[in-house]
């Protein structure tokens, strides 16, 4: 019964992680300006700027603080 519970407890946990969102700041090549999007940018159109973020209100307010989106 118990390893039920823990296959089912693992499972859970791993699906979780794996459906978590991920917001990214990326700057135009063109533009200069930076937005926040939740696709990882392609290096082409768009760089990325920083690390993913948690959530998108995470990701806009590191918009104010990195240096190449000032």
């Amino acid at each position: 019964m118990y390893k039920y519970v823990i296959a089912t407890a693992l499972t859970l946990g791993v699906a979780t992680s794996a459906i978590a969102a991920e917001f990214y700041v990326g700057i135009d090549q063109a533009t200069k300006q930076c937005r926040v999007t939740s696709q990882e940018p392609d290096g082409t159109v768009m760089k990325q700027v920083g690390t993913p973020y948690e959530s998108m209100d995470e990701a806009q307010q590191a918009i104010t603080t990195l240096p190449e989106c000032s």
